[in-house]
């Protein structure tokens, strides 16, 4: 195959590792010199079966392949890398029907995120409530809405519902609540006392986003372990 055509093939291989769900999540993650490698290997495996592709349709249908040839692919092997080029997305897609793509996300994330992206995925995988400290201070209990977006290419950000809000005791690091979110959350989305009607209030105005380079510590949050926390003496209490 001429140097030229072998493009087809490596973008075809480009779209099926970022389109194939298994894949995608783990190719956002690589670097540039790893993403060519792993577009590479799926482009040898495209042009292979192109090639048997192609073999075969000219031995069932030789008229036809003969034709094409001369009429729209005259150059060698142009076809096999054009064939190559579009099977890429057309397998990524027809395999996608056969994988979850929540269940890929999980699994890649275990595999190749970092500690901070698993317990956040175990927190919205089992509604628990997470506590947020950022590096500023402020302190965020809530259930997760968006996971931190590395593993879909975009920005390191993630989105919670907060239930409380408050900040980090500078001396005693203890945890101190002083926002309550939750009565808010029920009074504007639970029902008019006077209609019995949802108030038309977007969910949205009530979430938080937050860069990852931003928190400090995360965490499941339970409320028994704080408040045990919140009532045994600090060192610095019991060192005064």
């Amino acid at each position: 195959m001429p140097w030229n055509l072998l493009l087809l093939p490596l973008i075809g291989g480009f779209w099926f590792i970022t389109l194939y769900y298994p894949s995608r999540f783990q190719s956002i993650q690589l670097s540039r010199e790893r993403l060519i490698f792993f577009s590479a290997t799926a482009a040898v495996g495209l042009a292979i079966i192109a090639q048997l592709m192609v073999m075969a349709a000219a031995r069932h249908l030789p008229g036809a392949i003969d034709w094409i040839k001369l009429n729209y692919i005259p150059w060698p092997y142009a076809g096999t890398a054009f064939l190559a080029f579009l099977l890429g997305p057309m397998i990524a897609y027809l395999l996608n029907f056969f994988v979850h793509k929540s269940t890929a996300n999980f699994n890649s994330i275990f595999r190749y995120g970092d500690q901070l992206e698993r317990t956040l995925l175990i927190a919205q995988e089992n509604n628990d409530l997470v506590v947020i400290f950022l590096k500023s201070g402020k302190v965020y209990v809530g259930l997760v809405v968006q996971l931190p977006a590395n593993l879909e290419g975009r920005n390191p950000w993630l989105t919670i519902v907060p239930y409380f809000s408050g900040y980090r005791d500078p001396q005693t690091k203890k945890m101190r609540l002083t926002t309550n979110y939750v009565d808010i959350i029920e009074k504007y989305f639970g029902n008019s006392e006077d209609t019995g009607e949802p108030m038309n209030i977007a969910e949205e105005m009530f979430n938080r986003t937050i860069r990852t380079d931003d928190i400090e510590i995360c965490g499941i949050f339970d409320p028994e372990v704080w408040e045990s926390f919140q009532s045994a003496p600090s060192v610095v209490e019991n060192s005064a």
